[in-house]
């Protein structure tokens, strides 16, 4: 779940999508910026897994902060949040941006973070070529959907 427009829901749901994995590939769906609420018929709902996205500029700092109050509030029901991902929004990130980041991890249940990757800018991801420090944040946030995630089999 993208927090703001361009936060980087896309690039993230489909570097999750082709991590290694230890049994069977899983979906992840970009789902756009509103708390995602499974459809159909079945009642209860299934709940589903949510990882929150976002920019750590001004604008995705103010949208992700806004965001975890809500999430503290348990005024987002019917769904389960497992973390927050920052995605740089460039090369390097100012000593405010990374205090925020650090700040923002600690307001929700996992915080995670996908540095600047300038190859991304003009090209998809080459999955094989993935810096091994996303792998293993992606590998981490796979973990914590295995382990802490709700699981409508």
């Amino acid at each position: 779940m993208g927090l703001h427009g361009g936060a980087g829901t896309s690039l993230v749901t489909s570097l999750l999508a082709h991590v290694e994995h230890r049994e069977m590939p899983w979906e992840a769906h970009d789902v756009g910026t509103a708390w995602p609420v499974a459809g159909g018929w079945a009642r209860p709902r299934p709940p589903l897994n949510v990882v929150a996205v976002y920019r750590p500029h001004r604008a995705g700092v103010e949208a992700a902060e806004r965001f975890a109050r809500t999430w503290a509030k348990s005024a987002l029901p019917d769904s389960q949040l497992l973390g927050i991902v920052a995605v740089d929004d460039g090369p390097k990130l100012l000593e405010a941006q990374k205090q925020a980041v650090r700040r923002i991890a600690r307001m929700t249940p996992h915080g995670w973070h996908v540095p600047w990757n300038e190859e991304w800018r003009v090209a998809e991801p080459a999955f094989d070529a993935v810096p091994r420090r996303i792998r293993k944040t992606l590998r981490s946030i796979r973990k914590t959907v295995e382990e802490e995630g709700v699981h409508n089999d």
